[in-house]
């Protein structure tokens, strides 16, 4: 709830400095799902720090979508009434089902790293990082590749349409002030495509 509620702080920290951000993500677990007070709580948090909630995004994994289905399928649809975006993390790693994708709430599907880190040499993660990229545009899904680390990867994944990228080729982790300052800096061309 902390992480959450830090989030927004830190949504209101970039509004305020006039930064343009499409979402801050925040990692839900199957056990928070556990939790009956989970989307009351979120709900105060919002409320009490006004959170933007069009900004705040959920990451859930597949493991976490797939254990008391029922209960979790409540919480996503409850917590969506609020405005809050989700994403499934790690796709293409656990065991997806099509349906569910189609009924949930869910915008967008990240392709786990494991299929990125060797994109450009292995012909089967291609045709795999490919068949995402295609399932994600045929539901109506944006895709989101982990893991980018060099140009070469970017290019193959801008190549077949791949929406966003997130990795080392931008930066690793780094403080929320650093990461302000990034922010503030000039797009590069990497950046661009």
């Amino acid at each position: 709830y902390w992480v959450i509620q830090q989030a927004g702080y830190d949504i209101q920290a970039l509004q305020n400095a006039e930064l343009a951000i499409k979402h801050i993500s925040v990692n839900l677990s199957f056990r928070q799902f556990q939790d009956s007070y989970l989307c009351r709580t979120i709900q105060r948090i919002i409320e009490k720090g006004n959170i933007d909630t069009s900004i705040l995004e959920f990451e859930l994994t597949e493991s976490a979508l797939f254990n008391n289905e029922l209960h979790v399928r409540q919480g996503i649809e409850e917590l969506h009434k609020l405005g809050i975006n989700f994403s499934l993390d790690d796709f293409g790693t656990g065991y997806s089902s099509f349906s569910l994708l189609q009924k949930l709430p869910i915008s967008s599907l990240k392709i786990d790293r494991s299929f990125i880190s060797d994109v450009n040499e292995n012909s089967d993660n291609r045709e795999i990082v490919k068949a995402l990229i295609y399932l994600a545009r045929s539901l109506n899904k944006e895709i989101i590749a982990e893991g980018v680390e060099t140009p070469a990867q970017l290019n193959f994944l801008a190549s077949y349409g791949c929406d966003q990228a997130q990795g080392y080729l931008y930066s690793k982790p780094v403080p929320f002030e650093q990461f302000v300052e990034l922010m503030q800096q000039p797009a590069t061309s990497a950046e661009v495509c």
